[in-house]
């Protein structure tokens, strides 16, 4: 996303679809997909899959955080399909694909899941989980038996079959190849499951007497002790070891608590596993991590506002809806920063500290709608927000519908966390036409530290960006302008691209070009009424 995104087109051309899948997403938590919630309803699985179709898919792009990145080793983004059908009345996952821009991470998919697997795996699965088998892995077959849980959106956990004697071999392999001296903390948690082992088995006695294995104190001494021990008894070792485990038994590693090695009071835990499953378990971390970070980054306001109240009612509090979906709670959400200090900058892109209500009020003053905001606690009643007019403190029954309708929006800006995707639609409505342009400044300058998408469908608001792009005052590659458009029965959104001079890199037929039709059919019938006098 671009610091500030525009969506504009007709009405009931797809700009709102959009928002409403990111708030699916946010609002859908790592249990369920939530098609009703507190931030969009949705209705039945039927209202939001196409006609004709028996699912749908949401897919979505995302950039690892540079730590993550790199200790995957991943380069660029990551793109994921997800596929969903309708089931008891919600949505579930029966399709996944996860690919970067070096190639497929994963795929895997609910065909080929047979109801006995799925018995199986009763005692591993989760409530509400769905299970997909892992299909391929870094462009290769998954190994066989491989599974991955989701719960809603979000990928839970990685299922395989573990055998004795892939242990065994995996072990050998391990010590015999010297990868344990690669991995030091790897290195002291085998050696103290197999040294636990010995010290709590009664038919190991001989063992312990011939292979007479201090406790080691830390990885450095275990690899130690690894290293002097002869082939043959580290032979003898593995074997007797093995022998105890059960012949198979269905392994989970949880995608959100991953380490290499893992509930190390089990004696499978003491096998590596394999690449590819930690391959897998290192890509569906990095997609539900980027889910969280969503759903923890996304604020929302709806496009029809709370009218004019002397008094609004505090309400419960929802990180995603700082002033309420409709800007109920902007009082509330004013009294509670009163004394935070807020970050901002004003229209000329000075940096400033100040409380929420002082900044909101900087910026109700720039926009001319009023000269400060403050707010009165009525107790039980609630809190009433009042605006200074020509000098006289106000409640908002008392002045233009507009300015009930914007301090919701400043607010929700404002007050947002650094790196928050505040949603905004119609943030323009009954709003005189100049404050609709200066209401463009505020999205280009309050808040750089935070992403807005903005469904608009004012013009003046875009003109005055256009103009501020060949001011210089903003880069071109800071905004985003998304056109929707309905082609045979399909929302499509293209990128319209600003130059330099603030121009588009096309405009297609319904952009903004009412007022140019309306001046010439007026130019035409003054010439026609001329003509016709004359």
């Amino acid at each position: 996303m671009k610091r500030l995104n525009l969506l504009v087109g007709a009405n009931s051309s797809g700009k709102s679809s959009l928002i409403q899948s990111l708030l699916l997403l946010a609002q859908s938590t790592d249990d369920e997909i939530v098609l009703n919630g507190p931030l969009v309803r949705l209705g039945e699985p039927g209202d939001v899959i196409r006609s004709g179709s028996d699912g749908l898919s949401i897919s979505y792009s995302f950039t690892p955080p540079a730590e993550q990145g790199s200790a995957n080793q991943r380069a660029g983004d990551i793109h994921v399909e997800v596929s969903l059908r309708p089931r008891g009345g919600s949505l579930v996952v029966t399709d996944f694909a996860c690919a970067s821009d070096g190639g497929q991470l994963l795929s895997a998919s609910a065909s080929r899941v047979s109801r006995q697997i799925k018995n199986e795996l009763r005692g591993q699965m989760g409530h509400g989980e769905q299970l997909l088998r892992l299909r391929e892995v870094a462009g290769r077959a998954a190994p066989p038996w491989t599974f991955v849980a989701f719960k809603g959106f979000d990928p839970s956990g990685l299922i395989y079959r573990q055998t004795r004697k892939g242990v065994l071999a995996s072990l050998r392999k391990s010590m015999r190849t010297g990868e344990f001296s690669k991995d030091s903390d790897t290195t002291f948690a085998v050696y103290r499951e197999l040294l636990d082992w010995l010290q709590s088995s009664r038919s190991t006695e001989n063992i312990k007497k011939d292979l007479s294995l201090p406790r080691a104190t830390s990885p450095k001494t275990a690899l130690t002790i690894f290293s002097q021990l002869s082939g043959a008894q580290l032979d003898r070792l593995l074997n007797e070891y093995a022998a105890t485990l059960p012949a198979d038994r269905w392994v989970r590693i949880p995608i959100d608590r991953y380490v290499l090695h893992f509930d190390l009071g089990w004696s499978f835990a003491a096998a590596p596993i394999r690449a590819e499953h930690a391959e897998a378990v290192a890509a569906l971390s990095l997609v539900g991590d980027a889910l969280t970070r969503l759903r923890n980054d996304i604020r929302y306001l709806g496009p029809l506002r709370e009218e004019p109240q002397v008094v609004s009612a505090s309400g419960p509090r929802n990180r995603s809806l700082p002033s309420g979906s409709r800007g109920e709670h902007t009082a509330d959400l004013l009294a509670r920063m009163d004394s935070a200090a807020v970050p901002f900058h004003d229209w000329i892109g000075e940096r400033r500290t100040g409380s929420l209500p002082e900044a909101v009020s900087l910026w109700t003053t720039y926009l001319g709608i009023g000269e400060g905001v403050a707010v009165k606690d009525q107790g039980k009643l609630g809190r009433g927000l009042r605006i200074t007019v020509d000098g006289v403190e106000r409640d908002l029954t008392t002045i233009g519908v507009g300015a009930s309708q914007v301090v919701p929006v400043l607010a929700s800006v404002l007050a947002a966390d650094p790196g928050a995707i505040v949603l905004l639609e119609q943030p323009e409505l009954h709003l005189h036409p100049a404050v609709q342009s200066r209401l463009a400044d505020f999205f280009l300058h309050a808040r750089p530290d935070v992403r807005i998408v903005v469904e608009t469908h004012s013009e003046y608001l875009v003109t005055r960006l256009r103009r501020r792009v060949a001011e210089r005052v903003v880069p071109p590659s800071s905004v985003a302008v998304l056109f929707a458009e309905q082609t045979n029965g399909l929302s499509i959104l293209r990128r319209l691209r600003l130059n330099e001079l603030g121009d588009f890199s096309e405009w297609p037929e319904g952009f903004f070009d009412s007022q140019d039709l309306e001046g010439r059919a007026l130019v035409k019938a003054v010439q026609q009424r001329l003509a016709a006098e004359e």
